[in-house]
């Protein structure tokens, strides 16, 4: 590559990085990013999902492989409070890695040799990571020249301190060296330290037959990355041994400890190489900002609700457990608002996709409440107030910011929001709520979510669909509760 465009490369991700920070100029990306297609969006989502499983199973199996017990539940909340801690600490996630094993010295014997076995992940996955790094920068000539100096001083940092290691953990000469420098008050203490280190070491090298599988375990976990950019760039026309040496390559130049998260370095290295293939800035900056959101800030909000829980629940901050279906209740209105107010600047997808999250936590809701035994008449009449807004009103938009228009398509919101409230109210004025007289509201509401998200909305169809609905919802036929409620016990 010549000097030229390794300086055009540079602006890029300056560019890039500066764009991001000045949302007025990011019109042409909005646009993009309204064009990717939701069903990709989500079968991303649900592969960062298997991530966050087998990064679980990952420690779990490392712990095993040290001859330490745990359960696999454990492992992902342990990491989840550690991703959580990655995400807002610069580069290489140091934070998280001190987290991690403040959180795992209950399953061992001490914070060392919890260090030992934090140490052994990180060294899997780096080992893995800079082998498939190595690999990227072969298959991306265009580009190789100039990250090649990064990978080097990578691999190199890794080997001495592999080295280093080595000549602690066994007791040689050079270890013994080492220690010379350690102030005597000190060097008592760090050679038991490393004497509890050395004996995890010792256990992971007398059953060194599994390393394959840790290994291989690694590379699928790895490798899951660049899937989402491809399945995320489909019809761009770029091959997926790029994309993959793409993903790589950035994550490798976003470990630089410059911004916490490697917010924009990321995204503009990616920008970068994107544009080498011969797509758009904007769309590549969209392809980028759309990938970081499935792998750091979907994770982020995830691992963010998770650790503000546990510290309201674990920490004896009081309250009342008639709050807690409360307030998933109002997490479905503010997911119903927010549909609305982004359907109203045309983000339909993204409003479509909150109608189906405002159904679950519709769900989760009474599933709480009566775990908690806490089924009050204020909750029900809260609930229903969302499920009017989330089910009745936001679908309604959605529709008429796409193919519902008109004074025959006003009327039919009307007839489906007017079903909604009748449906709802005659639901809270039953006594006997063992069965469902008429179509549930909620589901009412996905169906039409889903409608928008997955086929191409037509005015007749959109009519009629919100017509049948009205009519299901409507009418007296009883519907069995146990056909429509999942059973959540087999899974909890």
């Amino acid at each position: 590559m010549s000097s030229q465009r390794v300086l055009t490369l540079l602006l890029l991700v300056l560019v890039s990085i500066g764009l991001l920070l000045n949302l007025s100029a990011m019109e042409p990306v909005i646009e993009a990013i309204r064009n990717i297609d939701p069903t990709l969006l989500i079968i991303a989502l649900g592969i960062q999902v298997i991530t966050a499983i087998l990064l679980a199973l990952q420690w779990q199996e490392i712990l095993k492989w040290a001859s330490y017990k745990t359960k696999w539940l454990d492992m992902l909340l342990m990491n989840m409070k550690g991703s959580f801690m990655d995400a807002i600490t610069p580069g290489a996630k140091v934070g998280g890695e001190v987290v991690r094993i403040y959180l795992l010295k209950p399953y061992v014997h001490s914070y060392s040799q919890a260090t030992a076995v934090v140490g052994l992940q990180k060294f899997v996955s780096i080992f893995v990571f800079i082998l498939l790094t190595g690999i990227s920068l072969i298959a991306l000539p265009q580009a190789s020249k100039e990250f090649v100096p990064v990978f080097f001083g990578f691999s190199v940092v890794l080997a001495l301190i592999v080295i280093f290691l080595v000549a602690i953990l066994t007791d040689s000469k050079i270890g013994r060296f080492f220690f010379r420098f350690i102030p005597k008050k000190l060097r008592n203490k760090s050679q038991k330290i490393f004497l509890q280190i050395r004996s995890v070491f010792s256990v992971v090298w007398n059953r060194k037959n599994q390393t394959p599988r840790h290994l291989l375990l690694a590379i699928i976990i790895w490798v899951l990355y660049p899937i989402k950019l491809m399945i995320l760039a489909k019809g761009t026309g770029i091959n997926p041994l790029p994309l993959t040496a793409i993903t790589f390559i950035s994550y490798m130049v976003s470990m630089v400890p410059l911004l916490p998260g490697s917010i924009g370095t990321f995204e503009g290295t990616m920008t970068g190489l994107l544009v080498l293939y011969g797509i758009s800035w904007q769309q590549g900056l969209s392809l980028a900002i759309v990938f970081r959101f499935v792998t750091f800030w979907f994770p982020l909000i995830i691992t963010g609700l998770f650790v503000a829980g546990d510290y309201v629940f674990q920490r004896g901050i009081s309250m009342p457990k008639e709050w807690i279906p409360s307030l998933i209740t109002i997490s479905n209105l503010v997911l119903g608002t927010l549909a609305i107010l982004l359907a109203t600047t045309g983000y339909l997808t993204i409003a479509s996709i909150l109608v189906l999250i405002a159904a679950f936590t519709d769900k989760l809701d009474g599933f709480v409440a009566r775990r908690l035994n806490v089924v009050t008449d204020l909750g029900k009449q809260l609930d229903s107030l969302s499920d009017l807004v989330s089910f009745g009103v936001a679908p309604v938009v959605i529709g008429w910011q796409t193919e519902l228009v008109g004074v025959l398509g006003a009327l039919v919101a009307v007839i489906y929001i007017a079903s909604s409230a009748f449906r709802l109210a005659r639901f809270n004025a039953s006594p006997n709520n063992d069965n469902f007289v008429g179509l549930p509201i909620t589901i009412a509401g996905a169906i039409l979510a889903g409608y928008y998200l997955w086929l191409s909305p037509s005015y007749n169809w959109t009519a009629w669909l919100m017509l049948v609905l009205s009519i299901c919802m409507v009418s007296s036929y009883k519907l069995p509760r146990r056909f429509l409620v999942f059973n959540t016990r087999n899974f909890l």
